[in-house]
């Protein structure tokens, strides 16, 4: 208690000295623009709160240290989590915390409802928003100054449902520096160019920003840290930057070693096509191995969960029934009746069958990625198609069969028709965790082949 009460008095005294940094700087924000712009709870009925805006500023203050600014505003309504209501932050080493504003605001009116005055004790400040409003708007901002630190660096993610618990809207991380040259940073897993804004002035700073809006994966990722953001350091380079993102990746679980079959995703479509050229017809997806607790949580998800799980694997599709889940022998199943997908009917014998696209959104997802990179495991996807033609068709117009291997990463698809029936099967493996530049090019054909046998519209004649 001691030594924290002697930094708060050398910060005071630095700050004292310093008058330039006296006045105590908030983040901007647009809540008009905001309430006419983000999403509410029209668009997401079944949520209880949104964040509208995510953002973290670091800069490099003379004379007092590293300052640190974060800022949350969140659109909530009753039943919104105690977590987001009460907020419990702590100095943090080697510098002292400083809360810049806790206001409620009313979403009809963008007017402010109260502010709240936090309590602090120890080092650690609290904020309570009580007496709320049906529906509301909260703003919290803090600043942090590390007078020890003179290296400006850190990593920040930007935050994700899954982690979160809510929708995230925009998220921003920003970095101001009068030393731009020296500054070195890396976005993870996708690249992403920062906004950049010169001083208005020789020696000003320099500001740096990072945004995303509405970018938020359906399911955790495939690679092994599922985390996104940004790293930067000044002065200590490539190393650092490496030294912080394993940092991150050391936060998480390590992937139990398996083999590629033992998580396997399969789906068996048994499909009738008819002279229209509409598809009905059962549905199966079992979830092998890694793929069920990816997916799923719970042994029994309700009607919203199973039908967001479907959207995951099969986009756009709408044209389905009851989503049912059981185990076989341990194994999670998920079927669905398949209830009338329109496809293409021609003026003749000619059909344009538009089969469902599987193709889950984690496995798109890694089209953006940039190599090397880690599977969170190895997996296989695997697909059949059973389609029964319509009477007096006799054969799909589709190619026969296609193979691309290597030792671990291999892909396979063929089609037979036989006695009215067309049976297209395709298979996916990543045998290998680790995708680097000895197999990516690959992987990344492999996945195209993928994708393109999944939303081929098959000619039936």
């Amino acid at each position: 208690m001691r030594g924290r009460t002697f930094l708060a008095f050398c910060l005071f005294l630095a700050l004292s000295l310093c008058p330039s940094a006296l006045a105590v700087e908030r983040l901007a924000y647009d809540l008009d623009r905001m309430r006419q712009m983000n999403p509410d709870f029209t668009t997401y009925p079944n949520e209880k709160g949104i964040v509208w805006l995510k953002q973290d500023t670091v800069a490099r203050k003379e004379g007092v240290g590293i300052e640190r600014m974060h800022l949350w505003v969140i659109l909530g309504r009753q039943g919104l989590k105690e977590k987001w209501l009460t907020w419990n932050i702590q100095d943090p080493e080697g510098g002292i915390a400083e809360i810049t504003e806790a206001s409620v605001y009313s979403p009809a009116t963008g007017k402010i409802i109260r502010s709240v005055t936090p309590s602090s004790e120890g080092g650690l400040h609290t904020v309570a928003f009580t007496g709320l409003p049906e529906t509301f708007i909260l703003v919290l901002s803090w600043r942090e100054i590390l007078s020890g630190q003179l290296n400006l660096e850190g990593v920040y993610c930007f935050p994700t449902r899954e982690r979160e618990g809510l929708r995230v809207w925009e998220s921003v991380v920003e970095v101001r520096t009068s030393s731009p040259r020296d500054l070195e940073y890396r976005v993870f897993p996708v690249d992403i160019r920062p906004e950049t804004v010169e001083p208005l002035s020789p020696g000003g700073e320099t500001t740096l920003t990072w945004r995303r809006i509405n970018v938020e994966p359906p399911s955790r990722g495939l690679v092994q840290n599922s985390q996104s953001g940004v790293a930067f350091t000044q002065y200590h380079g490539e190393a650092r930057l490496n030294q912080l993102i394993r940092g991150l990746d050391a936060e998480d679980s390590p992937a139990p070693s398996m083999k590629a079959r033992d998580n396997r995703l399969s789906a068996v479509m048994d499909l009738k096509l008819n002279e229209q050229g509409i598809l009905s017809g059962p549905v199966r997806v079992m979830l092998r191995g890694a793929w069920g607790p990816f997916f799923l949580s719970g042994s029994a998800p309700d009607k919203a969960a199973l039908e967001e799980v479907v959207a995951a694997l099969f986009p756009d599709l709408k044209n389905y029934g009851e989503v049912k889940h059981r185990s076989v022998k341990g194994i999670p199943e998920l079927s669905f009746v398949l209830e009338g997908k329109p496809g293409v009917a021609g003026s003749g014998q000619g059909i344009l069958a538009l089969p469902p696209a599987f193709v889950p959104a984690a496995f798109r997802s890694l089209e953006d990625m940039t190599p090397p990179f880690d599977l969170s495991f190895p997996f296989v996807l695997e697909q059949t198609m059973n389609i029964s033609l319509p009477k007096g068709s006799s054969r799909a117009l589709v190619s026969g069969e296609v193979k691309r291997s290597s030792d671990k990463v291999n892909y396979s698809e063929n089609y037979k028709t036989k006695k009215g029936k067309l049976t297209a099967e395709a298979r996916f493996e990543a045998g290998v965790r680790n995708i680097a530049n000895d197999n990516a090019g690959l992987f990344q054909r492999n996945m195209g082949l993928w994708r393109s046998f999944s939303s081929k519209p098959i000619p039936v004649m």
